[in-house]
This record gives C-alpha cells, sequence and structure tokens, in this order.
C-alpha cells in the first residue's frame, strides 16, 4: 500500500483544516482486486438500459486503473510542514496497523470496522484556523504537501469490532445512476453520536466525479431542508466503494446525508424504491431550502459511533428505511 496527498481534498471545516491523503493498494494487497478496475476510456453519452447503452458498453476501449481504497482527512495545524506529517504517518500507520486496514477495507461492508480503527489516526492537532484568508491558507498547503507518495509496510492484521450508528443507504453496485443533483438520502441517522466516516459509488460508465461534497442535513419544516457539516471531498474516482474518513460529525436521528457533484459522473441509485429529497444545482451549504421528493436510493451512506455507548449487535450492512409523504418519482429517467 501506498499514500498519496490529494489537493483536490484541502478544505477549511468549522475552523479546522483538514488534507485528504488516499491510500492507494499495491498487487499483493487484499484490497487490491476489489479496486483495481477495468474501466472505460470514455465517457458514456447514453442512458443505462437503452440500446444504444448496451452497444457502448460492448465496443468501449478499456483501460487498467487502481482507485484508492479509502480517502484519509487528517486535522493539521496552519504551520504543519512535510516533517510534521510524516512523522504522524510513521507513528500511526505502523505495518501492522496498514495490515489491518488492508484486511478492512478487503470487506464488502467494511466501513462499520474503519469508525474504531481510524479514531486515532486522523488529527495530527486540534488547533484551529486564525488565518482569515481561507483560499491562500488552502493553496500554501497544497503546495506544501504536493508530490507526497509514501509506500507503506505491511505487518500482521488484527481484529476490530465495529462501529455502532449508520446514515444513509448501503454503498454498492445499483442497477440505474443518477447524474448531479443535490440529493439526500432519505435513511436519518440510527442513533445520536458522531459520523466519521463516509461512503459513495459512481458508475464506471460515465467517469469520476469532481467537486463532490458530501453533508449532513436537517428537516427545517416539510420538505425544508438546511445542511448542518459540510465535507468539500473533491475529485473522486469512480468504479468501487470510496470511502472518506477522520469526520467528527454529530448527528441526532433528525440528521440525514446526502451528496452533490460536478462532471459527467453519476453516483450508483435504485430507481422506484426507498426515498430521498432532491434539488438541482449545488445546494451545499444551504438554509431552509425546499426540496422535492422522490422514491429512489443513492450509494451513499455514513457510519460513527453512539454517544454514550458501543456496539450492541452483530456485524451487518447499512439498514435502509423510509419516511413519510415520498411521492415516488424518477428524478432524471436515468
Amino acid at each position: 500500500m501506498k499514500i498519496s496527498f490529494n489537493p483536490s481534498g484541502t478544505h477549511i471545516d468549522k475552523e479546522s483544516l483538514r488534507v485528504r491523503l488516499d491510500l492507494i493498494p499495491d498487487i499483493g494487497d487484499l484490497s487490491y482486486p476489489i479496486h483495481h478496475i477495468n474501466a472505460p476510456t470514455e465517457v458514456c453519452p447514453y442512458e443505462i438500459g437503452t440500446k444504444q447503452f448496451n452497444e457502448w458498453v460492448k465496443t468501449v476501449p478499456r483501460e487498467w486503473r487502481t482507485n484508492p481504497c479509502l480517502n484519509i482527512f487528517i486535522r493539521i495545524g496552519e504551520m504543519t510542514n512535510l516533517n510534521d506529517l510524516l512523522a504522524f504517518l510513521a507513528q500511526r500507520y505502523t505495518p501492522d496497523k496498514v495490515a489491518t486496514l488492508d484486511t478492512i477495507q478487503s470487506y464488502t461492508d467494511n466501513i462499520r470496522l474503519l469508525v474504531p480503527f481510524m479514531a486515532d489516526k486522523t488529527v495530527l492537532t486540534d488547533q484551529r484556523v486564525k488565518t482569515k484568508d481561507y483560499a491562500d491558507l488552502i493553496a500554501s498547503v497544497n503546495q506544501r504537501f504536493t508530490g507526497l507518495y509514501l509506500p507503506l509496510s505491511k505487518g500482521i492484521s488484527e481484529i476490530i469490532a465495529p462501529g455502532s450508528i449508520t446514515i444513509g443507504s448501503d454503498v454498492i453496485g445499483r442497477a440505474n445512476a443518477q447524474s448531479s443533483i443535490t440529493i439526500v438520502e432519505g435513511v436519518a441517522a440510527s442513533a445520536a453520536g458522531t459520523i466519521t466516516t463516509v461512503s459513495i459509488w459512481f458508475d464506471i460508465n460515465f467517469g469520476n466525479a469532481t467537486g463532490v461534497e458530501i453533508a449532513t442535513f436537517i428537516i427545517v419544516s416539510g420538505n425544508n431542508l438546511s445542511t448542518d457539516d459540510v465535507l468539500a471531498w473533491g475529485n473522486v474516482n469512480a468504479g468501487s466503494k470510496q470511502d472518506s474518513t477522520g469526520l467528527t460529525w454529530d448527528v441526532t436521528t433528525g440528521h440525514y446525508i446526502g451528496e452533490y457533484f460536478t462532471g459527467t459522473a453519476r453516483v450508483e441509485t435504485t430507481l422506484g424504491s426507498g426515498s430521498c429529497w432532491y434539488k438541482t444545482g449545488d445546494n451545499i451549504p444551504c438554509t431552509n431550502a425546499a426540496f422535492s421528493t422522490a422514491a429512489q436510493i443513492q450509494s451513499c451512506g455514513g457510519v460513527g459511533t453512539e454517544a454514550g455507548g458501543g456496539w450492541g449487535g452483530e456485524f451487518c450492512g447499512v439498514a435502509v428505511a423510509e419516511f413519510d409523504g415520498v411521492v415516488p418519482a424518477e428524478i432524471d429517467g436515468v
């Protein structure tokens, strides 16, 4: 495995400066077969399920590439330098920890295991950002860490107990795909606590996603929603489940998770079941914004730790539930 700095994810949220490191599997790693994918070299111009799409899938040129198996967001200080970050990585990502992380990422339903395992591996410092010019600080940080590429040694895998709360839907491959609008999953947080890891899956046929944003939402009234916490994820690879960890999002059973992205990408979707809210354009962040509803499920969800408690069940998949008052509809007919 190796770690690579990804400047598209550098952002400031609630005065905390976060940088994104991509964990990329190598040949021989358990997670390699999952994220080493045969991807089209062109973006699909047709709708899934059409005659044109079926012909395109058969003839489009393809190439092998390796997606990251995990996007790690680490909180750093304004003055954190490359040596500081390398020392933190050497201390927290020992060979046994790397082997455990590879094992976790090889499981289909891995996100619950990431929560407790990554608890002490994403905060270099709790210092708050004092600089007022956020754009200048982000540019400085990206220049500081650009080119960071760190091979990691593997030791012996450990046993990890799974995390305890979920938000959103199962992040799996699905039969349909949804283009770029703001969508909020109709599955609330299963309990009060802290969401630390989120996941999403983009369809391989429509290219990688750019400008990905994930946020928690609350209902103001009716179908009017406001955002709470926001992750400026950046560019996200298509073709396999992508996980992002290092978050500290406080949620209650009234919080929901949603996504927005740019480009030609489409998120894996199931039409005609489940529930969601949607609104055209980028509505992350938003305040008391009016959304529409649909019977639709997107592969976007998160996992965290329950407030005042621990794991109380078996290691299993993310539950899916519906909320009342949803009018079945297709958002764009994909």
